[in-house]
């Protein structure tokens, strides 16, 4: 009988987890569609080579936001970026940096702060000490960068020195460098 409850309990947990990724999909979906559709109107104007740094209370550096161009559209608010870099520079210890070929820049409504929407080629690294490195490369990422949070639900692969790790999704508080696998896990380490 505890065997069937587990059973049980396990297929219902796999289930909603199943869910909750279908429906996050989804919205990512609809938002990309709805952005391609503004990104269509003209734009109100653009910004090359742009870097915007942005500092804490005692005025050091907290993130920094790069791009080779930035060109803005005033329909929805949203700054489409080529070759968008950021980088979250930490009290100590090296700073996380996120990379990609392209980008949107638009707030986020429910949390209030920024979204930034990276897509093709990005890749989240940061250097750790003695040669030691954490890299993660997807297709797509959402980075939050006054919370520090970045995510995506999109197939990732977790590089460092002497391991490799495949996942179905990934979340990251870049503020206490804890990274979450989310499903599909799988990989080696020598």
């Amino acid at each position: 009988m505890l065997k069937l409850r587990i059973a049980v309990s396990v297929c219902l947990l796999t289930l909603l987890v199943f869910l909750l990724l279908d429906q996050t999909n989804q919205e990512e979906s609809a938002l990309v569609s709805a952005q391609n559709s503004l990104l269509q109107q003209a734009s109100d104007y653009y910004i090359t080579n742009m870097v915007s740094t942005h500092f804490d209370a005692k005025g050091q550096p907290n993130y920094q936001l790069a791009a080779s161009r930035v060109t803005h559209f005033l329909a929805g608010d949203i700054s489409q970026m080529e070759t968008p870099r950021f980088t979250y520079y930490r009290a100590t210890g090296l700073p996380w940096i996120v990379t990609a070929d392209t980008g949107n820049l638009q707030t986020d409504v429910l949390r209030s702060e920024d979204l930034l929407q990276l897509a093709q080629k990005v890749s989240l690294h940061k250097g750790l000490t003695d040669n030691k490195f954490m890299q993660v490369d997807t297709t797509n990422m959402l980075v939050f960068p006054a919370s520090r949070e970045v995510s995506t639900n999109q197939p990732v692969t977790l590089t460092t020195e002497d391991s490799y790790l495949e996942s179905a999704g990934m979340r990251a508080m870049l503020d206490t460098d804890k990274i979450e696998l989310l499903t599909q896990v799988r990989g080696y380490h020598d």
